[in-house]
């Protein structure tokens, strides 16, 4: 057991369990990814950009950089001097409000190709 500060989605979870329990298929594209090296080795996981969204809200995580969107605003936060996301910093940080915009736009734009299932 540890504390890491590694970040993780919900959606790790599913390849994770497959892959310890020997049931995993490569053939299968998942979200997420195997984090069973981090739970049992205490191994890096590779660096990745993470999005999500929810009814109107959007994310994403990249390093210490949390991009937050709504319909009314945007907003820019480092995680590592402010996990409180008290002070946005998309005036004073532009380049990096750009870049993670297009990342998520990138992402977005992906995801919706894949519409989902609904049985």
């Amino acid at each position: 057991a540890g504390v890491t500060d590694e970040t993780v989605m919900t959606y790790d979870w599913m390849p994770t369990f497959l892959s310890l329990t020997d049931l995993a298929d490569a053939s299968q594209e998942l979200d997420g990814m195997d984090i069973s090296s981090l739970l049992l080795e205490g191994t890096a996981l590779p660096s990745r950009s993470l999005a999500w969204r929810y009814r109107q809200q959007k994310a994403l995580r990249k390093g210490p950089w949390k991009l937050w969107m709504s319909q009314q605003d945007t907003a820019l936060f480092n995680l590592v001097v402010d996990l409180g996301e008290s002070n946005d910093l998309s005036k004073e940080e532009p380049s990096i409000l750009q870049d993670l915009l297009q990342v998520y736009t990138k992402w977005e734009l992906e995801i919706d190709q894949h519409p989902q299932k609904t049985r």
